[in-house]
């Protein structure tokens, strides 16, 4: 009987993760959707960047998160072609798919060696 036990409760369990996964999935999908939305509205608007700032203080959300809305929907116009499908979550859409390439600054100074031993800088 003892299987039989085991095996119900592996059975309940898969089936728990499985509507926990389902569901998660679920609420990221819902909040892109969202913030896909709130892009295009500020999109009809005649200067979208401008307004920001006052958007922010009427509708007491960040000017970040209506900044990226923004952005987010004007590099995907479509929802459905992000590059992850409806497997993604707007933490991930914020900081790998919308940042700009940042150039690198050449260094303005010589490198320097520590020693190891007593961590002083050698010249």
């Amino acid at each position: 009987m003892i299987n039989g036990n085991q095996q119900l409760l592996q059975e309940v369990a898969d089936e728990i993760k499985g509507l926990i996964t389902e569901e998660i999935t679920h609420y990221h999908w819902t909040l892109i959707k969202l913030y896909h939305r709130v892009g295009n509205l500020i999109l009809t608007l005649p200067d979208p960047y401008s307004a920001v700032h006052d958007l922010a203080r009427l509708t007491e959300k960040s000017e970040r998160t209506l900044y990226l809305s923004l952005q987010f929907v004007k590099k995907y116009p479509d929802i459905n072609a992000l590059p992850e499908g409806k497997v993604i979550t707007w933490n991930k859409i914020v900081t790998k798919y919308l940042p700009e390439p940042k150039e690198e600054e050449p260094c303005e100074h010589e490198p320097i060696t520590i020693c190891k031993k007593c961590r002083l800088q050698i010249i």
